[in-house]
């Protein structure tokens, strides 16, 4: 059994995982039945389409964006800090496999949580558009909107930014020697990331520091804007949302280089 699976396979004899992923997806759970009642109660579903879908699609989805780095801190944080820290590493690593995949199979492990709990969270939401459309020229709407275009691009900008945070996280809890150094570490690196871009913004010579910043790419890539336009059929596939694509893949490849050096150098 690889060290990818053996991991995958832990996350799902858990019971704290299936209870993470449900709180995670439980924002966009209740949008369908939200859009069920509203028509009960007399709203039409134009109304529905072109104002409270979009508005349930949106802060359901903002609510799992403030919850999931709690919970891959729960995850990571066991994952990586803990098993070093009650010498749970030491007997993985009696068996015939490299450091690198041992890490690279809990990253991985972390990372299918989340492209699994951002996945079931945007199909719950978008199907929440047929209670609000059925039975009416609605739908004429939504298939007007190109969000057949739009939503994929938020998506990827989404899923890009979970994916920095995987990264991210591993590396800070590579460094720490307990779970709860690397949970303060977490804490301490992010607060000085926002002091350093809030402090470059300050300036006019240094506010391009303040673009370099994992924290900006990170909440701009939580695509509050991104996801308000993509629910809307108003995102375009322009510069700006390819570089910040391509600035989140290069932020999880840093990070996961960085905390991988980390991991190989740790004692256990």
């Amino acid at each position: 059994m690889s060290p990818f699976v053996f991991e995958l396979a832990c996350l799902a004899r858990a019971r704290g995982t299936w209870i993470a992923l449900a709180l995670a997806c439980a924002a966009s759970a209740a949008v369908a039945p939200a859009m069920f009642l509203m028509r009960r109660w007399g709203v039409q579903p134009e109304a529905l389409v072109r104002v409270w879908w979009p508005t349930g699609f949106y802060l359901a989805l903002t609510a799992q964006a403030a919850m999931l780095p709690l919970l891959q801190m729960y995850l990571l944080g066991d994952s990586l800090a803990g098993q070093a820290a009650d010498n749970r590493l030491r007997s993985l690593l009696l068996c015939p496999v490299s450091r690198l995949s041992l890490f690279a199979g809990k990253l991985g492990a972390a990372a299918v949580f989340s492209l699994a709990t951002v996945l079931v969270s945007f199909v719950l939401a978008a199907a929440a558009a047929i209670p609000a459309a059925a039975g009416s020229d609605a739908f004429e709407q939504l298939t007007g909107r190109g969000l057949e275009k739009t939503l994929p691009l938020g998506f990827a900008i989404y899923v890009a930014a979970q994916l920095a945070l995987v990264a991210y996280q591993g590396l800070v809890f590579s460094l720490a020697g307990s779970l709860k150094t690397g949970l303060l570490g977490v804490a301490a690196l992010t607060g000085f990331l926002f002091a350093v871009q809030l402090g470059a913004y300050q300036s006019e010579n240094f506010k391009w520091v303040g673009e370099l910043t994992f924290t900006q790419h990170y909440f701009h890539g939580l695509g509050f804007d991104i996801l308000a336009g993509a629910t809307t059929g108003r995102l375009e596939a322009g510069a700006a949302y390819g570089k910040a694509l391509g600035l989140l893949v290069a932020d999880a490849a840093l990070f996961a280089l960085l905390g991988y050096w980390a991991f190989r150098r740790r004692e256990v």
